[in-house]
């Protein structure tokens, strides 16, 4: 919680928080904690891709009602968006199971795209490599992925959820269904805010609930901007406050995590 209230940074500090925090608190290398959110990143990407996919099964009407013109182009948007998200989720996979599995033939890999380098580079690397290695050991851990795959599912499936309620709020509950909270949670959280990592999503979130409510499903401009400016506050002033209150309690300074210029 404190390194999502770190998001509120520029540049998605909060990541490097959390794996800045995590490798002090298990006595872990940096880098072998921050293969952990890396993970947990390729979890994320592939539950986005799997919303994106019942959406299009589901609610295929969605992306091309009203302005056929507008709505394709966004449709294809979403499309390209889907399809270099596969691209990248395969990559990071196969590659992160050639590091677990064929450790020899991933080190050859790497030591040919580092052959230009000076060898005190090529060696930090190396160095770098086997201690992120051995944050994907998840990967061999057939009930501990099998734990991160239900516990990702549970996580996105509350997001989903959560966004229902604001619908009741706003008395938009009667023209849309409960799955169109999945659209907007895609397009939002998923498409917008990773296209346009802005510190703490101030923009791109709400760009993504207008482009949702308004650009899909008609709701009128100005109450789309206001749910996407409600849900904003709700869901980073819930971060923040926890955050806060853990970064208290765990004596956490953020001034003297930034003053660490090398935490690898």
């Amino acid at each position: 919680m404190v390194g999502f209230m770190a998001n509120m940074l520029p540049a998605r500090a909060g990541e490097f928080v959390r794996a800045y925090l995590l490798s002090k608190k298990e006595n872990i290398s940096f880098s072998a904690s921050f293969a952990t959110i890396f993970i947990e990143r390729l979890f994320d990407l592939t539950l986005v891709l799997l919303l994106l996919v019942i959406a299009l099964l589901f609610m295929p009407q969605a992306f091309v009602s009203g302005d056929p013109a507008g709505e394709y182009e966004l449709l294809g948007k979403v499309k390209l968006f889907g399809m270099v998200s596969f691209s990248l989720c395969l990559f990071i996979f196969l590659f992160s199971a050639l590091l677990q599995f064929r450790n020899d033939l991933a080190i050859k890999i790497i030591g040919f795209l580092v052959t230009p380098f000076p060898q005190t580079w090529k060696e930090k690397v190396f160095e770098l490599t086997a201690s992120f290695t051995g944050g994907l050991r998840i990967i061999r851990d057939r009930q501990g992925f099998t734990v991160a795959a239900i516990l990702s599912v549970l996580i996105w499936g509350t997001f989903v959820l959560t966004n229902y309620p604001l619908y009741l709020a706003f008395g938009i509950h009667t023209k849309l269904p409960l799955l169109s909270s999945m659209i907007v949670l895609c397009l939002t959280v998923a498409i917008f805010i990773t296209v346009a990592p802005t510190p703490g999503f101030l923009g791109s979130y709400h760009l993504g609930c207008v482009t949702a409510l308004h650009g899909i499903f008609g709701i009128q401009k100005a109450t789309a901007l206001s749910y996407g400016i409600v849900s904003w506050l709700v869901v980073m002033g819930v971060t923040v406050v926890i955050g806060a209150i853990f970064a208290i309690k765990e004596n956490i300074s953020l001034g003297a995590i930034a003053e660490n210029n090398n935490p690898l």
